[in-house]
């Protein structure tokens, strides 16, 4: 009896501490570990092909891992795939894999984040993602989760804001096009749907540059992508 109590108090143990880390690396052999580290290293530096296989390894490597929280290392190691997947320009098996890490167990800003910004990459197989994302970008903002990923310190929530606003483009709603914009980037608070003198990229003039406040709001992402990538 004494035993069983002990086992139940380590069980607790290793659940708290766990829960403390950032590291969501909980467990599993280090060698595969490290695997699932090395893959996070390749995607920081935009080696997406080498990232695939250090992931995907890790995955093999945890196949047959059963012991107690094996699956958020599986999870991490999904999130991994669906990321780099993405930046791949492969957006369905990145939300393969996205759904698998959720599946598994873990909930993160990154994860949802991807999961929209594929939902978004996959708007002509099926234009109903593109509510699925907007749904996901309006529930990142109301939770209470950090907006950090920590694979990449440009990704925060002016990039949800920058899917969110090619979303409603997209759906042709143009006034939330541009709510979306301002909030990135206040600049752009001149620009006036019924006021064509203000349809150009600078505050300066009142020459009208395109033909249509459509083309200008597309006009003004295409410009913001390189500094809000997802």
């Amino acid at each position: 009896m004494k035993q069983r109590h002990f086992f139940f108090i380590a069980v607790a143990f290793v659940l708290i501490c766990s829960s403390g880390c950032e590291s969501p690396h909980f467990y599993g052999d280090p060698a595969v570990l490290e695997l699932i580290s090395e893959g996070w290293d390749y995607f920081e530096v935009s080696q997406f092909p080498q990232a695939i296989n250090s992931f995907t390894a890790a995955l093999a490597g945890l196949e047959a891992d059963t012991a107690i929280l094996v699956d958020l290392s599986r999870a991490d190691a999904h999130a991994g795939l669906g990321w780099s997947y993405l930046r791949s320009g492969l957006a369905d098996p990145a939300m393969t894999n996205f759904d698998r890490s959720q599946e598994l167990g873990l909930f993160n800003f990154g994860i949802s984040l991807g999961r929209m910004g594929s939902f978004y990459e996959l708007r002509e197989t099926n234009p109903v993602y593109v509510d699925s994302a907007i749904a996901t970008g309006t529930w990142i903002f109301s939770s209470d989760m950090p907006m950090v990923f920590e694979h990449d310190p440009d990704v925060d929530e002016n990039t949800v804001r920058m899917v969110m606003a090619q979303c409603h483009l997209y759906q042709g709603d143009l006034d939330a096009t541009l709510a979306m914009i301002v909030a990135m980037d206040s600049y752009y608070s001149y620009v006036d749907r019924n006021n064509t003198g203000t349809w150009n990229l600078s505050a300066s003039t009142t020459v009208q540059e395109y033909d249509s406040f459509a083309e200008l709001l597309l006009a003004i992402l295409m410009d913001m992508q390189s500094i809000y990538p997802v």
